[in-house]
């Protein structure tokens, strides 16, 4: 088991490694020059001086023992989450649209208790019950008020920094755990997407949380206290499920670390069977919350939420001309079928099957046209909160006024991190750090899902606070 372990290991860190270095290459050399209109190696240049940059800054900082107490730096770090997100929401102050309308409307029916009153569009899409029920319960307690969700966005960011924080001290230590909360504080897009009505912020939220929450598993495995903590883990899964239909992936993962890199019992087969049971724990709890969730829901909606909308997705991201992404072809089969959302779904995943199997070879094309698309930009957080502003806002038009700026820095930021995640793995691999498995798992899962759904650059997002723990070791190490 140890062989095959340390292989593993070995693998996924590799893996890992190769995938990230490709995502550089497409987003300084092919992404940066169609969105910047910037050569590549003016990209190259413009991502990695600030990396080195705040590189020697920080070793010289480090260099000085300058150190803070724990309170410390959780009130300057939840300062520096604040108010870069509260400025950009005041100065920017997005509108819904699109599928952010659909949200905003269903919120208004809903707090005025109206559950059954939404846009057909969510019987073939049922978790977008789930952001929209949040979203009325705000609008229940201060009225109709986009700035509350605004305001609350820049909460949830606040909340989102202490997970990330804590999840750092539990896979690596309390530097790169500091560092790691300092640039999520600081990353350009989360700040630009605070304005923008978007099931990811809750989502983030339950997915750190149920994360942390397996880490403290692994360390209280031999204690009770591990399946409560399996159980809330199973229960913030549920909740993250009903926001966005990717926390399954998580089950996988925690799958996976328990059966080959979690310490067992001295007994092989007792280790198993420990591990087998907080799994189990784990998945109970997640089942009996989504469909007790499913079933409040659905006594409101008339409209179960447990359900995945995967066939539809998966026809979305084989269409080659659309390169995977949403297309007005595609979505003209939910309104052939009438929203029914079983005949929707089986002949999208028929049509999606029909799609790899009548051209492999353009399939293998459109994975790597989706892969550039998914991973290689980070230009959502200021497009999406641009792309519609209150019209009394002077700030919000010289904003969507100057996307290059904008753009330009959120996209030479995320290249600077995933440099250092880079060495963050190597360095983690020669130390033999077992526990960043599931934060590679994670990555690895999301790049493998994606290769059959569809695809926007956002939809990587979940990712990168994982990306600033890796990469925030790999700066620390790099410092010593």
């Amino acid at each position: 088991m140890k062989k095959i372990r340390t292989g593993l290991f070995l693998f996924l860190s590799w893996l890992a490694v190769i995938l990230t270095a490709y995502i550089i290459i497409l987003g300084i050399f092919i992404r940066s020059p169609k969105s910047l209109g910037i050569p590549g190696y003016i990209m190259t240049v413009l991502s990695f001086i600030p990396a080195y940059a705040g590189l020697v800054a920080y070793r010289y900082l480090r260099s000085r023992g300058l150190y803070i107490s724990k309170r410390a730096y959780i009130i300057a770090v939840l300062v520096l989450t604040a108010v870069p997100r509260l400025v950009w929401v005041i100065l920017v102050p997005t509108e819904p649209f699109s599928d952010f309308l659909h949200f905003h409307n269903y919120a208004v029916n809903a707090s005025k208790g109206m559950f059954r009153e939404y846009f057909e569009q969510f019987t073939v899409f049922p978790f977008k019950f789930g952001y929209g029920l949040f979203v009325a319960l705000i609008y229940r307690i201060f009225g109709v008020s986009l700035s509350a969700v605004r305001y609350t966005n820049a909460f949830l960011s606040m909340v989102l920094v202490l997970l990330v924080y804590e999840t750092g001290r539990k896979v690596f230590d309390e530097e790169s755990a500091r560092l790691a909360g300092i640039l999520f504080a600081l990353w350009p897009a989360q700040i630009m997407f605070t304005s923008v009505m978007a099931s990811e912020h809750v989502f983030m939220v339950f997915f750190m949380a149920a994360l942390l929450l397996f880490y403290e598993i692994l360390d209280n495995a031999a204690k009770i206290k591990a399946y409560i903590l399996a159980l809330l883990t199973g229960i913030c899964l549920a909740v993250s499920q009903v926001v966005r239909p990717m926390a399954t992936l998580l089950l996988v993962v925690f799958a996976i670390y328990l059966f080959f890199f979690a310490k067992g019992d001295k007994k092989p087969v007792k280790g198993i069977i420990k591990n087998a049971s907080i799994l189990a724990v784990i998945t109970a709890g997640f089942v009996i919350s989504l469909l007790s969730i499913s079933a409040v829901v659905c006594r409101l909606t008339g409209v179960p939420v447990w359900r995945a909308s995967s066939g539809y997705n998966m026809m979305v991201g084989t269409n080659f001309e659309s390169s995977g992404t949403f297309n007005d072809e595609d979505y003209e089969l939910v309104k052939k079928y009438d929203y029914d959302y079983d005949r929707v779904h089986a002949e999208g995943f028929r049509i999606a099957m029909e799609r790899i199997k009548s051209r492999p070879l353009r399939f293998l094309k459109l994975v790597e046209e989706k892969f550039e698309i998914q991973w290689a930009s980070e230009e959502y957080g200021y497009i999406w909160s641009t792309r519609k502003i209150e019209e009394t806002s002077p700030t919000g038009r010289i904003a969507a006024s100057h996307p290059r700026f904008f753009i330009a820095v959120s996209q030479v930021y995320y290249m600077g991190i995933l440099t250092f995640v880079i060495a963050g793995c190597v360095f983690a691999l020669k130390k033999g750090i077992y526990l960043m498995v599931p934060l590679l798992l994670v990555f690895e899962g999301m790049v493998a899902a994606y290769t059959l759904l569809e695809v926007q650059p956002r939809y990587h997002y979940p990712v990168v606070p994982l990306f600033l723990l890796v990469g925030a070791y790999g700066i620390k190490d790099h410092c010593r």
